[in-house]
């Protein structure tokens, strides 16, 4: 799906520590996460973002709206 994407789109499609290749944490956290993928956002430049998240991903979504609604 994500190839119907318009060109400039610009996707990010972080993993969570712990999860694939990424290093785990001493204590995760769902609200580590959401502060994570805000920097994440942040860095690339592309504020204000649309997130989607299905299982832990629809947690970090709902927390990263709570924490930086921006």
């Amino acid at each position: 799906m994500w190839r119907e994407l318009d060109t400039d789109v610009v996707l990010l499609t972080p993993e969570f520590p712990g999860f694939g290749g990424a290093p785990a944490l001493m204590a995760p956290s769902i609200d580590g996460f959401a502060d994570s993928v805000a920097q994440l956002i942040r860095d690339e430049g592309s504020p204000p973002a649309t997130v989607v998240g299905l299982s832990l991903g629809g947690y970090v979504a709902q927390s990263l709206a709570v924490r930086h609604p921006d």
